[in-house]
């Protein structure tokens, strides 16, 4: 089986990627190879692609420096990212289109530019999507329990299909050097962390008030309203609305891919929350990424993925105040931190193997 997996660039990290490596001289398998190395969003990419075996061709279709690389390689002046999207579908030849990003695509592009035989597979675990989208997939792949519903009801397919730990974790997790006492890093955003948001406004002000070492970097889109309403002067005279003076101030800038694994790896403790939109479902590829990485996380009561156990492979908090109780506790009970930190570790590793994710994969486009 040949897959074709397609990822929608995350627009905040390529700027990131790209202060990092110098890519302009690179070929479209190094700027890849590059890109896959540095582990953005690696814990979603199927194995073979990661092992860059035939079995899988990966990209990220709509990142220009790259895509653009590979249009000019194979002869092609083409600038139009997703004309590029289907030459490299063509070329390659997949059984399976793999569309990380269908939001972007619709019906009538998706048949008029893949061959009928090609099976259409898309990942969505946001419920910001008309549904429609999902019909024109055989099934919609989610790490959301609340997203796989009957057929009958939605009118579509949906699979639980989780992320995996990434073996390079393992370098990391053996890091006993952990100055960082607690640490958190995500997005603050107004619309769907809301709760989230509040929860990292107290931990700001336990971090002022605490001589713990606290590490808290978030990622956010500076908001601003006129402070009068008239024309011309309004479009200068404004104020930020989000987020506060104290969260600009207090935090950090964000990191991505191999930085976060690095700082985790330096943390002692990791702060996680679910998102609003999961409701008791605690799904976030934090979980992954924290117990993968070998750091001892403190999550929200919730529902979690199979085989993750609350108290036995991270500890739990019902509000923010019982949170901070916990940080100063687990900090003074260096036995209990570690243990759990460690069997958490060596939980997801067996679990969620790359090659169980693989197997998956494979097993849900059989039985379509």
């Amino acid at each position: 089986m040949k897959v074709f997996q397609a990822l929608h660039k995350y627009a905040p990290y390529i700027p990131y990627f790209e202060q990092k490596y110098d890519t302009s001289q690179m070929s479209f398998k190094e700027h890849l190879q590059t890109l896959i190395a540095d582990r953005f969003y690696t814990l979603h990419i199927l194995k073979p692609a990661l092992d860059f075996s035939e079995e899988v061709f990966y990209t990220l279709w709509d990142y220009e420096a790259l895509q653009l690389k590979w249009a000019r390689e194979n002869g092609w002046n083409e600038t139009n990212l997703k004309k590029i999207l289907y030459a490299q579908i063509e070329t390659y030849q997949p059984d399976v289109f793999y569309n990380m990003s269908p939001t972007f695509f619709n019906k009538e592009e998706l048949d008029n530019n893949l061959a009928p035989s090609i099976l259409r597979i898309c990942w969505s675990a946001s419920p910001f999507f008309d549904n429609e989208l999902f019909k024109l997939y055989k099934t919609r792949l989610t790490n959301v329990p609340l997203d796989v519903q009957p057929i009958s009801k939605v009118g579509f397919r949906s699979d639980l299909f989780q992320p995996a730990y990434d073996p390079l974790m393992d370098s990391y997790a053996k890091n006993t050097e952990r100055p960082i006492d607690l640490f958190f890093y995500g997005q603050y955003a107004r619309s769907i962390f809301k709760t989230r948001n509040k929860q990292l406004d107290r931990l700001l002000e336990f971090k002022q008030q605490s001589d713990l070492n606290i590490e808290i970097l978030l990622q956010y889109r500076v908001e601003k309203e006129p402070v009068v309403n008239i024309p011309y002067i309004r479009r200068f005279w404004q104020k930020i609305t989000h987020p506060s003076e104290m969260v600009r101030q207090l935090s950090g800038a964000p990191i991505f891919g191999l930085d976060i694994y690095k700082k985790i790896s330096q943390s002692k403790i990791v702060f996680n929350a679910g998102v609003d939109f999961s409701k008791e479902y605690k799904v976030n590829m934090r979980n992954f990424e924290v117990l993968g990485c070998g750091a001892h996380m403190l999550s929200d009561i919730g529902i979690y993925p199979d085989g993750f156990e609350m108290g036995t492979h991270f500890s739990t908090y019902t509000d923010i105040e019982d949170c901070i109780q916990k940080v100063e506790a687990l900090l003074k009970d260096d036995a209990k931190r570690l243990s759990i930190a460690k069997a958490g570790n060596e939980m997801v590793q067996t679990q969620y193997t790359k090659e169980k994710q693989w197997q998956k994969f494979q097993d849900i486009v059989e039985s379509i």
